[in-house]
């Protein structure tokens, strides 16, 4: 049962309590254990009390984050907010708060769906609720499975880019952020991590326009753009040491490339896909990925990075004459 509240409660004692425990560096997941303790909150609502946030906030940055995704857009007020927070709690207007709209706040709360949910909750939710929270238990994203986690998502997009049309969108201002994180991830003192978030963010947002109507050529630009995203996915995920993940996007890449029946994008895939094959010890593979780009007559620097490749495993298997041969079509 829910424990009553201390007569202490006030914005005053939570912002209190929260600066003090700020302060002494505790994490936002023991602020709202320690809000639920000292005040007895539900576990929604000591999460948003431990940030910071009223309900019109929470509710602003749920609508901020799902009107940026490519599934449904959740848009709430503060009586919503109070409803899914009290849930299921006896109410006059009880408002049983969905999967989606916990994934969302999860996501808002940077928390888990089990933080938010305790005994009680658990035992009012739907049998398929329970179920798919369950199975979201058992393979929820920590650190590392970040990764894998996108590459799943782009999988899923996959199937539907295969036998659906695409959206409108700036294409000097898509292009232009794309090479900005391709570049940004050639400095040495960028954050991966951070970068990888960045760049599976903008294949969300163009995957999303991709679901509207536009002229054939933007479709194509759309295409292509995706395309290299993905590609740029493939070769962080493979630098994150996550290769069967990169080879899902490498694979998702190159059904891009198809789609908009683009060679240098077929060759900058290859390039990816051999780099991917090359680090996990398959070192044939990587060589016929770059002797198929070569069919498609790569020029400028992937040309050359395909010929550094082939020189790379190559030279890892002993064949000094065609390393060498390599290395001379690179100069």
């Amino acid at each position: 049962m829910t424990p009553s509240r201390p007569t202490k409660d006030s914005k005053a004692a939570r912002e209190a309590l929260r600066r003090r425990m700020a302060d002494l560096g505790c994490s936002v997941a023991a602020i709202a254990q320690e809000m639920r303790v000292t005040f007895g909150y539900r576990n929604r609502e000591a999460w948003r009390h431990a940030h910071g946030w009223s309900q019109q906030e929470l509710a602003d940055r749920i609508y901020e984050l799902t009107s940026q995704q490519p599934t449904e857009t959740i848009a709430a007020d503060t009586g919503a907010v109070s409803r899914w927070e009290r849930w299921p709690a006896e109410q006059s207007r009880p408002r049983r708060p969905t999967m989606t709209v916990l994934m969302a706040m999860a996501s808002v709360y940077q928390c888990t769906v089990e933080d938010l949910l305790d005994m009680e909750d658990r035992a009012a939710l739907p049998a398929g609720d329970l179920a798919l929270l369950n199975k979201m238990a058992a393979v929820a994203p920590s650190g590392p499975d970040l990764v894998r986690m996108a590459a799943d998502e782009s999988l899923t997009w996959a199937h539907w880019a295969e036998g659906t049309n695409i959206g409108d969108f700036s294409l000097a201002a898509l292009w232009q952020r794309t090479r900005s994180l391709a570049a940004r991830y050639l400095d040495p003192a960028s954050n991966p991590i951070e970068l990888f978030r960045r760049t599976r963010d903008l294949r969300t947002e163009v995957a999303k326009l991709l679901q509207g109507h536009q002229p054939p050529s933007q479709t194509r630009d759309l295409y292509v753009i995706i395309g290299y995203l993905h590609s740029l996915l493939a070769w962080m995920s493979s630098d994150l040491g996550h290769d069967a993940d990169a080879e899902t996007q490498g694979m998702t890449a190159w059904l891009c490339a198809e789609l908009a029946d683009d060679d240098t994008l077929r060759a900058w895939v290859l390039s990816v896909r051999s780099k991917t094959a090359f680090w996990n010890g398959r070192l044939r593979d990587a060589i016929q990925h770059t002797r198929h780009a070569a069919h498609y007559r790569p020029t400028g620097s992937v040309s050359v990075l395909l010929s550094c490749q082939q020189a790379d495993a190559w030279s890892q298997l002993g064949a000094r004459d065609e390393a060498v041969d390599a290395l001379a079509q690179a100069e």
